[in-house]
């Protein structure tokens, strides 16, 4: 008999080209560090990531982070950002897996980046290939990641650049039964919301946090965090947020 799954969540991290480069008076690879050290006490099937790895997609950023997570024991699945550079990150950590099966759920890494822009957009492949992968392992339960919020998160600036065709991309979700959660980053804070059946999540960002429902760009006082999840076997989800001082 297959056992819940744990995966723990990460993203944003904004990774300098040099190590010490700071966003918003916060210094990226320290507050990283201080996460991963953290999550380190933590048992777990594996290590999601969704994106804005290096800020400015420098290789030094994705070469620093594989350093970092050198001493992770799990598995880790990463999909890119709109500030991440797909080759640059494709040269350190090789092809990025877009399906796996973990017990009695499927993980489908989506990208929703559309060339030089914020704002995201699932091309008509990364649509097919999500229908079809929900299409041909309906026994599993689903959980979806990308880098943008499908849903208004409630703040003006950001929910401009949210995923644009999110409509196309729940008409899809809604065919099926399997879908149970889906998660993503980008919004530097935590969100968890139901629609349905399906559990909607985003976690604090590794480096600055932004202030929820502010109608331009302002940023938060909470420290730095991820979010765990348990994948339950009935198809239902346990999570939380843990911050990091």
């Amino acid at each position: 008999m297959n056992h819940p799954q744990r995966l723990l969540h990460i993203t944003d991290f904004h990774l300098g080209n040099n190590q010490g480069d700071c966003l918003a008076s916060v210094d990226c690879d320290a507050s990283l560090i201080r996460v991963i050290n953290a999550l380190k006490n933590e048992c777990c099937d594996g290590l999601l990531v969704t994106g804005d790895i290096a800020h400015y997609g420098a290789e030094s950023a994705y070469r620093r982070l594989q350093s970092y997570l050198s001493d992770i024991s799990v598995p880790v699945y990463m999909l890119a950002g709109n500030h991440d550079d797909m080759a640059s990150m494709q040269s350190v950590f090789g092809d990025l897996e877009k399906e796996l099966v973990l017990g009695d759920w499927q993980l489908i890494l989506l990208d929703s980046n559309e060339s030089q822009c914020d704002y995201g957009q699932l091309s008509a492949d990364e649509l097919s290939f999500l229908e079809t992968t929900l299409q041909s392992n309906q026994a599993r339960h689903s959980l979806i990641a990308l880098h943008h919020p499908p849903v208004d998160i409630g703040s003006a600036w950001m929910d401009a650049m949210q995923l644009k065709n999110k409509q196309a991309f729940f008409d899809i979700i809604d065919r099926f039964d399997s879908p149970r959660t889906v998660i993503w980053g980008h919004i530097h804070q935590e969100f968890d919301q139901q629609r349905k059946a399906v559990r909607l999540l985003s976690s604090p960002s590794t480096c600055s946090q932004f202030l929820p429902r502010s109608a331009q760009h302002q940023l938060d006082r909470k420290g730095p965090g991820y979010r765990w999840l348990e994948l339950n076997t009935d198809g239902s989800v346990d999570s939380g947020v843990i911050r990091v001082d």
